[in-house]
């Protein structure tokens, strides 16, 4: 998760002014007072670490801000203290269970999501009690996890699953044995005439719910789908299970078996007779002698 924090000790967007030339030293003290709060909530949350907004200061053009910790000559400003205090401290931090749970629904509460649980997290902190967030999805699988499209909807095979979710980090094309050629979704691909054409992939995990190598016809194995226009299917399994932000290979496999005129294929993930999922590629392969 991405959160930006920082401290402008500068204000922001407002116009140039010449006595912005010389930083408050007021300022300089809330930074890190802010630094101070925030840094203590990382320890005390359990944070492997935290990357603050931003590194060098001076006046940034544009946002009419200044975030840095350093001055322009490079000289620390008082936050770098709270840096040098709570950077060790993350090699020791306590990663505890948690003693309760809030069940986030961002698809229902997608504008106001902070205002929506942030109370009930400060209670349950201030009750002294540890609390972690988690979604319908959290803990599933490609087997069981609720089949819920984006919007809350009912997943009716023609909308995007919450919980499935994929991208490609490399598709490769091979006609027989040339070499190994990456495509992107609309290119088109010059093949030889008569050989087979063979496919392979990496694909990334984006969703919670760990994607399940297949084990004979078990409902929510995952496999990478190439479909024909002719209505076949060649499909070939991932090589492992797959948690969330983990990648899977799929080994090469036959696509095609002879190259002839001009082919259309369609490329998807799929949980074995559950549902589609992820990024999808179309790619022509165009045969040649």
């Amino acid at each position: 998760v991405w959160m930006e924090f920082g401290y402008t000790v500068n204000g922001i967007f407002d116009a140039w002014t010449q006595p912005r030339v010389q930083i408050d030293a007021q300022q300089l003290a809330e930074q890190k007072a802010a630094y101070e709060a925030l840094y203590a909530m990382f320890i005390e949350s359990g944070a492997r670490g935290a990357a603050p907004w931003w590194l060098p200061g001076g006046f940034r053009l544009g946002e009419n801000s200044d975030f840095g910790i350093l001055d322009p000559d490079g000289a620390e400003r008082p936050a770098c203290e709270v840096l040098r205090e709570y950077l060790p401290e993350f090699d020791a931090v306590r990663h505890d269970l948690p003693t309760a749970h809030i069940d986030l629904n961002l698809d229902s509460y997608y504008a106001d999501a902070w205002e929506t649980y942030s109370a009930e997290y400060l209670r349950l902190v201030k009750e002294g009690k540890r609390p972690d967030v988690r979604t319908a999805g959290t803990g599933t699988t490609s087997a069981n996890c609720p089949l819920t499209a984006v919007g809350n909807r009912p997943y009716n095979g023609h909308n995007p699953p919450v919980y499935l979710n994929a991208e490609f980090n490399s598709l490769e094309i091979r006609s027989g044995d040339g070499p190994w050629r990456s495509v992107n979704d609309g290119d088109t691909v010059e093949v030889t005439a008569g050989q087979a054409v063979r496919c392979r992939a990496s694909v990334g995990n984006l969703a919670e719910a760990t994607w399940l190598a297949p084990k004979g016809d078990e409902p929510g194995g995952v496999l990478l789908a190439g479909r024909l226009p002719n209505g076949q299917e060649r499909t070939a399994p991932i090589a492992a299970d797959t948690p969330f932000l983990q990648d899977a290979q799929v080994s090469e496999f036959v696509l095609i078996e002879r190259a002839e005129g001009e082919t259309t294929v369609s490329f998807a993930l799929a949980a074995r007779g559950r549902a589609d999922f992820g990024e999808r590629r179309t790619v022509t392969l165009k045969a040649a002698p």
